[in-house]
């Protein structure tokens, strides 16, 4: 039976929850605010209902604290209130759900429920592992206005993903998931299941696809994922050629993901291209294997690509950076007359990280 924690220092408010939770849930109840870290802790519960006002630590004080936590970070949090004022701010403190006085017994059960229900599915979630990748999110927010960002993953799984966004979504239910980039790959949707709290200013989100698939369509969308993701990989011994490289001043915008979690952005000019990538000079401090989205100025379209090498030519008067797009792409440059090895592709096999000299 999942088991419930009440912080509430009115016994009658406390009570009252008990009996209505009782039978479906082991509740757990304390007066004490000052205690509820370390009963969260050794009674491990699977969400904790707070009163906003309580004495000596507030509502607002614990959820901050729950939040940043890594043994409480992961337990939802329901906040109880004296009115709306302050919903939207425990929300980005990380509470799942804000309830105001008099508490709608009936909502508290469902929404209750609801969470547990996608914690639970969390948990049995497919095996997660570290991969960035930059993709495109389009949603609506509750208050009807349109959204669309771009965030980057820290990790991704069948059924899911972590990213980072600058832009707050804590007031979005689901979003349409696509990559960055030209073409487009379309992921489905997903639904917002978590606020990661671990720092007030960078918060983390947590997606979950959604929609009736099976495996083979879970399958299906993480090697989508991870095709964007080309720039990791490299030909294979038997491809280990590269296409002809074509001197080529192209202007491109460059967009690279800042410590702050937002998109740092600098015009460049490419000093020669091929179909898998290009040398840009460029100003913008970038490091290997960082992530980039390349916008092509003359015609628009945009690659994702990795960065493989940063170095000064002895010619050069500003740093030059050598990238990879994440699929050989002999159309993205636009050239009149490419080299006829540019329409071949080659199937990529290995690792950027054991490679010397970059896409050259």
């Amino acid at each position: 039976m999942p088991r419930i924690l009440i912080a509430h220092d009115d016994a009658t408010i406390r009570g009252d929850v008990k009996e209505h939770l009782s039978g479906s849930y082991d509740v757990i109840e304390t007066l004490v605010p000052e205690t509820v870290l370390a009963m969260a802790l050794e009674r491990k519960p699977n969400a904790i209902l707070l009163d906003l006002s309580m004495p000596r630590l507030s509502g607002l004080e614990l959820c901050k604290a729950l939040s940043s936590l890594s043994f409480t970070q992961d337990i939802p949090v329901f906040v109880c209130g004296q009115d709306e004022r302050n919903k939207a701010f425990c929300q980005r403190l990380g509470a799942s759900r804000y309830f105001t006085k008099p508490i709608d017994f009936a909502k508290l059960k469902t929404d209750l429920a609801s969470v547990l229900r996608s914690k639970g599915v969390e948990r049995r979630a497919d095996v997660r592992f570290q991969l960035r990748v930059i993709l495109k999110l389009r949603g609506t927010k509750k208050d009807g206005t349109s959204l669309e960002v771009r965030v980057a993953t820290e990790n991704v799984s069948k059924g899911g993903f972590l990213c980072a966004c600058a832009s707050p979504l804590e007031e979005v239910v689901t979003v349409e998931v696509s990559s960055c980039g030209e073409p487009q790959h379309y992921l489905g949707h997903a639904r917002l299941v978590r606020i990661v709290k671990t720092d007030a200013l960078n918060p983390r989100y947590i997606f979950q696809f959604i929609g009736a698939i099976g495996e083979g369509d879970k399958k299906s969308r993480l090697e989508s994922i991870t095709t964007i993701m080309g720039p990791q990989i490299v030909p294979s011994s038997a491809n280990a050629r590269r296409s002809q490289r074509v001197v080529a001043r192209i202007r491109v915008l460059v967009q690279r993901q800042t410590d702050s979690n937002g998109f740092m952005s600098e015009t460049g000019q490419t000093v020669d291209v091929n179909a898998h990538g290009a040398l840009i000079a460029l100003a913008m401090k970038v490091q290997p294997n960082e992530l980039l989205v390349i916008k092509n100025l003359n015609t628009g379209q945009e690659r994702q690509s990795r960065v493989v090498r940063v170095n000064m030519g002895e010619e050069a008067t500003e740093p030059q950076v050598a990238v990879e797009l994440t699929e050989p792409s002999p159309d993205f440059w636009n050239i009149d007359l490419p080299p006829s090895d540019w329409k071949i592709t080659k199937s990529w096999t290995g690792s950027t990280r054991n490679r010397q000299g970059g896409f050259r």
